[in-house]
C-alpha cells in the first residue's frame, strides 16, 4: 500500500498545480478600445476595406487588367461555371461557398473526383481576395488575374 500512496500522491500534487495555475497569475485585461484598436491598425500600415465601388477600383485596380463591369459580370458568370472543370462537375464556387465565409471550412480542399490537396491545404476564402498582397497559401501569384489560371490546371482541383 504504502508504494501505491507515493505515485498517487505525486499525481495529485501536479494536477492541483495545473488546475491551480490560471488562479495564480493575474489576468491580463485584453479588452481594447475602437480608438486603440484604429491607431494599432495604423501603425502597422492597416487600411480599412474600401466601402464604394470607385475606392475599390483604387486599391485593386491593375494597370495591365483594368476592371470593368463587363468583367466582374464574366468573372462572376465563370466563378459558378462548372464547365472550366475536367468531369464539368465542380467550379471555383464548390469549394469557395460564398454563404460560408467564402471557403469551404474543411481541413484539406477537395478536388476532381475527390482528391484530396496533395500538400493537406484546404481552400482559402475569396473573400476580399483582391485586397491581398499575394495568392494562395505560398504566396506564389502575385494578384487575383494570376491566380485564377492555377486551379482550371491544377490536376487535383478542377
Amino acid at each position: 500500500m504504502r508504494k501505491l500512496l507515493h505515485p498517487v500522491s505525486i499525481t495529485l500534487i501536479v494536477l492541483i498545480m495545473l488546475f491551480s495555475l490560471p488562479f495564480m497569475f493575474s489576468k491580463k485585461d485584453l479588452q481594447l478600445s475602437d480608438a486603440q484598436l484604429r491607431k494599432a491598425a495604423h501603425n502597422h500600415n492597416l487600411k480599412a476595406v474600401p466601402k464604394s465601388y470607385e475606392e475599390i477600383l483604387k486599391v485593386t485596380s491593375n494597370p495591365s487588367h483594368p476592371p470593368s463591369q463587363d468583367k466582374i459580370a464574366l468573372g462572376k458568370q465563370l466563378f459558378f461555371d462548372t464547365r472550366l472543370s475536367r468531369d464539368k462537375s465542380i467550379s471555383c464556387a464548390t469549394c469557395h461557398i460564398l454563404n460560408e465565409g467564402g471557403d469551404d471550412n474543411l481541413p484539406t480542399a477537395i478536388g476532381y473526383h475527390g482528391r484530396g490537396n496533395p500538400k493537406h491545404l484546404n481552400s482559402p476564402t475569396v473573400l476580399n481576395a483582391a485586397l491581398a498582397k499575394a495568392q494562395f497559401w505560398d504566396g506564389r501569384a502575385k494578384d487575383v488575374e494570376e491566380q485564377a489560371g492555377g486551379p482550371v490546371q491544377a490536376p487535383f482541383e478542377m
